[in-house]
């Protein structure tokens, strides 16, 4: 399109965007818009046809005139950016997503997804997200995780874009942020363990090489301090979420030998591990939670199918979600949700009561 039709629509856009011309409104007919703009109707047409397939502007019934769509993009479209696919990485992050499918089918949100630079701008689809944010296709952008990879860019410099995230409270400085509290876990999954009278117990993490260790292991091994329980650092071991077949092997260590010097409690805290990490305990022989009571962590309402029976504690994924979304139109009217806001885990039971329902096992 040349820089006519290009300035036309971009104009007309933002009569949309600022609520001058609000959903369902009727365009001004092509000839007052050749008038506006000193345009022929060649012009105007090509200018009007973009909108068209940008989801702004439909036509109506018999080509009797072109009308603000009911939903257009900026007010219905939500871009969920998650630093690579979920499904490589991060159950979590696959659950995220899968809410948000689920929550575009169900409300008049829309979700797409953005799956990260991967250390590459030259990308098709990182140019779709940037021609997304410069012409304010989107509602909002949520950021899975911190936004590093986008210094720089519209992604994070454009403005006029509502911008929330999910992130430790010093990452995606200036916008909005919802952090999974895992020392509540920790807590949780501690008192579930002392309360079965456990007391040798034993952690597993998960983690990728280059991740940052320190923080999620001393919130651990706080909360077992503040409940008077010994720390084995020996029981303590992180497995690769890219490989959690090692998670079986390490299970296996961990429980081999007498049963005064093996561990009678184990936290399983990153539910990619899960089902490797139980297998690896189901062939041990031991009996759960007779020999050995196991919490798992939970992305509800997806609890990750276990060889053995485990306690399940976790987070309320499409609360989250909600959340979020809900920030994303508070910043379009103007408002301001909370900087930063902690989101403590909860039981399994928990769950259930808050949705009278039964978390789906996979």
């Amino acid at each position: 399109m040349s820089t006519l039709p290009k300035r036309i629509a971009r104009q007309l856009r933002q009569d949309i965007v600022s609520g001058r011309l609000p959903p369902g409104a009727r365009l001004p007919n092509r000839g007052a818009l050749c008038q506006r703009y000193d345009a022929s109707l060649v012009t105007v047409q090509a200018a009007v046809e973009d909108l068209i397939k940008e989801g702004f502007v439909t036509v109506g019934a018999r080509m009797r005139g072109s009308f603000v769509a009911a939903r257009p993009p900026h007010l219905h479209h939500y871009k969920l950016l998650f630093p690579c696919d979920p499904s490589v990485r991060s159950e979590f992050w696959r659950v995220l997503r899968d809410e948000a499918a689920q929550m575009g089918e169900e409300s008049d949100r829309e979700f797409s997804f953005f799956y990260g630079l991967d250390g590459h701008r030259d990308i098709e689809s990182y140019r779709d997200l940037v021609e997304e944010v410069r012409s304010e296709r989107v509602a909002g952008l949520i950021f899975a995780s911190g936004a590093l990879e986008f210094r720089g860019t519209p992604v994070l410099d454009q403005p006029g874009i509502p911008r929330v995230g999910i992130a430790a409270e010093y990452e995606l400085p200036g916008i909005p942020r919802l952090h999974v509290d895992y020392a509540s876990f920790f807590a949780k999954a501690l008192d579930v363990l002392v309360a079965q009278g456990r007391r040798r117990l034993a952690v597993l993490f998960g983690a990728t090489p280059t991740d940052d260790k320190s923080e999620v292991e001393r919130q651990c091994r706080a909360a077992m301090a503040a409940r008077g329980l010994e720390v084995n650092p020996l029981w303590q071991q992180f497995v690769d979420v890219r490989s959690p077949q090692s998670a079986r092997r390490c299970v296996r260590l961990l429980l081999h030998g007498p049963a005064d010097d093996r561990p009678d409690g184990l936290i399983l805290a990153d539910d990619n591990s899960i089902p490797a990490a139980t297998r690896g305990l189901r062939e041990t022989g031991l009996r759960t939670p007779h020999d050995l009571t196991v919490v798992a962590l939970a992305n509800f309402p997806v609890g990750i199918r276990a060889a053995v029976p485990v306690a399940r504690i976790g987070f309320d994924v499409p609360a989250m979600l909600n959340t979020l979304a809900t920030w994303v139109d508070q910043l379009r009217n103007g408002g301001k949700p909370p900087k930063f806001q902690s989101v403590p885990a909860i039981g399994e039971d928990e769950y259930r009561r808050r949705y009278n329902q039964r978390p789906e096992k996979r």
